[in-house]
């Protein structure tokens, strides 16, 4: 069992372009997740609908994401943690499981629950399920 000031070597990194494409297949597919909905879908469906003078939001956007993913895998990579773990770390353990739940419920739990809720309140006040139009 090592001790937590004890240094370990990392590993060498692999040398041919065989071995390297191998290394570099299982980041490329984690990349591939982590595009998402937002940056296919709704920032240019933003764009369109009012006007490129926002773009400047999906810019920023992009480059928070960036640094935010590059400093996460690089802890994660020295530290051998994921990075939800060093938040942790940073204050009380109930301040981080209330942080987020609410960072969870705000954008994805309450706007399922209101969508629920106005069609529950829709089908009430027209006496029967409401009609989508396509």
């Amino acid at each position: 069992m090592k001790s937590k000031t004890e240094k370990v070597e990392l590993p060498t990194p692999p040398k041919g372009l065989r071995p390297s494409l191998a290394a570099i297949g299982p980041g490329l597919i984690m990349a591939s997740l982590a595009i998402g909905a937002g940056e296919l879908v709704l920032f240019p469906t933003m764009i369109v609908k009012h006007g490129p003078m926002l773009m400047w939001i999906a810019i920023v956007g992009c480059i928070i994401q960036a640094a935010l993913a590059v400093e996460s895998m690089r802890y994660t990579a020295y530290c051998g943690q994921p990075i939800h773990q060093a938040y942790m770390k940073l204050g009380k353990p109930l301040m981080w499981a209330w942080t987020w739940s609410l960072l969870l419920f705000i954008p994805v739990m309450w706007p399922g629950w209101a969508a629920i809720s106005a069609t529950a309140v829709a089908s009430a006040i027209l006496g029967r399920p409401p009609h989508i139009a396509c």
